[in-house]
């Protein structure tokens, strides 16, 4: 079974479960799946192995993305995971080795580390990891680095409230793009 389009689910605050979509197997464009406030994972979108687009955000109950372990490729306008207050973890991410555009994490703030993303070998765009406040694994000046090393090919850019010289200097030297205070 398949959407010729995108997929837009948003606006039920009731809604819990995508299992209803279990047999989808192609969406010709973007998923946004926004503002259903008891949704727990993604279960129901297990059967897609490529997504073009995808927006994940402001679901508070949401705990990881289990459901789209079949995912291997991220295409198309980005992807996008904010504002999902319960999101502790990627898991469900495990499996996706390219993301074509943007990868943006932001405003998670239970969101701890970014385990799931250890088989992602490329990111054809920028990387925007901000307001995850417990995000432990991953951090400040380290992250950049790392994250240079990893996706040579990325453009890094630093939102910070530190407002220091050296470590504006440190952030250049590590080959970010910006650094916004």
């Amino acid at each position: 079974k398949y959407i010729g389009g995108g997929l837009s689910i948003g606006g039920n605050p009731l809604l819990d479960s995508l299992a209803g979509l279990d047999s989808l197997n192609f969406i010709g464009g973007s998923v946004h799946i926004t503002s259903n406030d008891s949704l727990l994972n993604l279960i129901g979108l297990n059967s897609l192995a490529n997504i073009s687009g995808l927006e994940i955000s402001n679901n508070i109950s949401l705990i990881n993305l289990h459901g789209l372990e079949s995912v291997t490729s991220l295409q198309g306008m980005g992807t996008t995971f904010s504002g999902n207050l319960s999101l502790e973890s990627l898991l469900g991410l495990d499996n996706v080795t390219n993301i074509d555009f943007n990868l943006n994490l932001s405003s998670n703030p239970n969101l701890t580390d970014l385990d799931h993303l250890s088989n992602l070998h490329s990111i054809n765009g920028g990387l925007y990891i901000t307001d995850n406040s417990l995000l432990s694994n991953l951090n400040g000046l380290d992250t950049a680095m790392k994250l240079r090393q990893q996706y040579p090919n990325s453009k890094v850019i630093i939102l910070s409230t530190y407002n220091e010289g050296h470590i504006i200097q440190k952030a250049r030297s590590y080959g970010c793009k910006g650094y916004i205070v």
